[in-house]
């Protein structure tokens, strides 16, 4: 008798954990490498993967982070294949295929340059004959501001396109272009993740902004459940914001620049 009713206590017990684990909501969110914002290497894949995390947490959802190129990670949320992608600046081209959340992040896009080289620049006019690095994941329309990408369908500047940031600061390094925009906290991140100290030193950025504004999850329009997956994250970020909860992790605030 005993024996049934222990036999009875793990049947029950093993179908109410499987009731809950069924009952689970689960996200899956392509990203790429952009330390120290997402970072595979980093405690809770990066300071913006952690806030995206909590924030479908208050709304028990479990998310699950997927590391690709960037340009990879874009194309499979504007599929469906996933369930979103970020952080990402918003857009108009982006608008189209993405429902944009509120900021998860601010960001201060700013030139990185060599040290050797001497850079000022007020206007783009400034920037006449450069040569300006863009990561092929931000080559798309005006990631980097209307101004930016004007300047650029004028040939003001020219432009070479690399596969992500990384390879932008070796293009530095080996005096292949004069100059790239990046997240100023996102540039360093790369040089202290992937350079060596005397590498480092070789680096450094122009305090002008190119452009400052929020990071963003996108969710398809593709997807049904994207519309309330929306909702929800965004009553999570709102409070993890409200709570300071935010820039405790390390991010700033969305009323300062970076």
């Amino acid at each position: 008798m005993r024996l049934l009713t222990l036999l009875l206590i793990y049947l029950c017990s093993t179908i109410a954990m499987s009731q809950e684990s069924a009952e689970t909501e689960k996200v899956r969110i392509a990203i790429g490498e952009w330390p120290p914002y997402h970072d595979s290497k980093a405690p809770n894949s990066g300071l913006a993967s952690h806030a995206i995390q909590l924030a479908f947490a208050d709304q028990g959802i479990d998310v699950e982070f997927e590391f690709y190129p960037w340009t990879r990670a874009f194309k499979l949320a504007q599929s469906g294949l996933v369930d979103g992608t970020g952080v990402w600046f918003a857009t108009d081209e982006r608008a189209k295929d993405f429902h944009i959340s509120e900021p998860v992040m601010m960001a201060k896009t700013v030139f990185f340059h060599r040290v050797d080289y001497e850079f000022d620049w007020e206007s783009y006019d400034d920037l006449k004959g450069l040569r300006v690095g863009i990561a092929q994941y931000s080559n798309d329309g005006e990631a980097f501001g209307e101004a930016f990408a004007q300047a650029q369908k004028q040939q003001i500047f020219s432009s070479s396109t690399a596969h992500d940031d990384r390879m932008l600061f070796t293009m530095l390094q080996h005096k292949r272009i004069d100059l790239f925009p990046i997240d100023k906290h996102a540039g360093l991140g790369f040089l202290k993740s992937d350079f060596s100290d005397e590498q480092q030193a070789m680096f450094t950025y122009h305090p002008l902004p190119v452009r400052q504004d929020g990071g963003h999850l996108l969710l398809p329009k593709r997807s049904e459940r994207s519309i309330e997956l929306l909702r929800r994250f965004n009553i999570g970020l709102n409070k993890l914001r409200a709570k300071g909860a935010l820039t405790e992790l390390g991010l700033p605030p969305q009323s300062s620049t970076p």
